[in-house]
């Protein structure tokens, strides 16, 4: 097997990597431009360099959904924007993978989990890609297409 379609079987092939991250105390309403700016889906959230917890756009329309129900107010719904921090929404206790794990292990504890995305990290925890099952996919995919072009 060449060392080109090994790699192929790594999560590191696969993973989206430099990862955006924002700390603990970021607000939701910074959070949000990232969503919008950044056109991505999931955050991390760390402290001290290492990973404590993930946001998803799920996450946060969850949580203005609730807010949403508690009150009416436009004012009140602004600064729960700006006052609400990332530990406060994040999903916590999150299964990781490391970059050489095998893509077929990431596939099913995406499948298993009903997760849309997985954060990477290193040996001391700290966040170096995250990937989703869309990234699978579109590898998966490229990696067919080479190898029936070959």
């Amino acid at each position: 097997m060449s060392e080109t379609i090994a790699n192929t079987k790594k999560v590191g092939y696969y993973m989206r990597s430099d990862p955006i991250c924002v700390e603990r105390t970021t607000s939701i309403e910074e959070i949000l431009k990232i969503f919008r700016n950044q056109q991505i889906s999931h955050v991390l959230v760390v402290e001290d360099h290492k990973l404590i917890g993930l946001i998803s756009k799920e996450d946060l329309l969850q949580d203005l959904i609730e807010f949403g129900e508690e009150t009416t107010g436009q004012t009140l719904n602004q600064i729960h924007l700006h006052l609400t921090q990332a530990h406060l929404i994040m999903s916590e206790d999150l299964i990781t993978l490391k970059e050489n794990d095998h893509r077929d292990f990431a596939m099913e504890l995406l499948l298993q989990g009903q997760f849309h995305s997985l954060p990477v990290v290193d040996e001391q925890g700290k966040p170096i890609g995250i990937i989703t099952a869309l990234d699978l996919l579109k590898g998966y995919y490229e990696t067919l297409q080479k190898m029936s072009a070959s």
